[in-house]
């Protein structure tokens, strides 16, 4: 499952034209380079399912400085607007090339379960997971529109970490369940700095938003 909902956010991050098209495949690369840290070691993108201010965006790329979101770059998909698109790419390769950017260590899921809120007696959605990169495992809940986060380092428990999520969840119509693609977080040794995305499931099991978040692991 966890595998085809990676497969799945892939699948929705770049909608193709078709088998070489320039721009799809630039756009994918990016999304596969991120979430990724800059030189400086004070800067983190990610790929993400918001689309930013503009209407015919799906997806974005958001900058945080620190722990501290930027403004968004909107993507629009090829599909829609190749010239707009193709834009948005290039804006974006300059942006991450001349930060001298890097992917962050890859996460890995230990282990994990969710509830979905799929029937009109079903419970609230909520799901919790064991994430691991480098020497830090963290254990992630998400309930209540809250976002909790107990990291460990070495079997030494490091400060815990309170999120709330925003009210809304951008284009959304329902929400059924939460999830977190371990292949589209990222954790950096050196900062301690952590980036990950609450991914939103809508009735039809579709990933319709994300909210991203980059923090600090002590």
């Amino acid at each position: 499952m966890i595998a085809l909902r990676s497969l799945a956010l892939a699948v929705v991050l770049v909608p193709t034209l078709a088998r070489g098209d320039d721009t799809a495949m630039a756009l994918m690369q990016i999304q596969m380079g991120c979430p990724a840290i800059s030189a400086d070691g004070k800067h983190v993108a990610i790929f993400s399912l918001s689309p930013g201010t503009d209407k015919d965006a799906k997806t974005s790329l958001v900058v945080f400085d620190g722990t501290t979101p930027g403004p968004r770059i909107s993507i629009v998909p090829p599909i829609k607007d190749a010239a707009r698109a193709k834009a948005a790419a290039d804006k974006i390769g300059k942006l991450l090339a001349d930060g001298k950017y890097q992917r962050m260590s890859r996460v890995s899921r230990v282990s994990g379960k969710a509830v979905r809120h799929d029937s009109a007696t079903a419970p609230a959605p909520s799901m919790s997971e064991q994430l691991a990169s480098e020497d830090v495992v963290i254990d992630v809940g998400v309930a209540d529109r809250k976002v909790e986060l107990a990291p460990t380092r070495a079997g030494k428990k490091l400060a815990a970490i309170h999120l709330a999520l925003p009210a809304k969840d951008g284009p959304c119509k329902s929400l059924v369940g939460y999830s977190i693609a371990n292949t589209a977080a990222g954790f950096d040794a050196k900062t301690g700095l952590f980036a990950f995305s609450v991914l939103i499931e809508q009735d039809g099991g579709s990933i319709c938003f994300s909210h991203d978040y980059v923090v600090t692991v002590k």
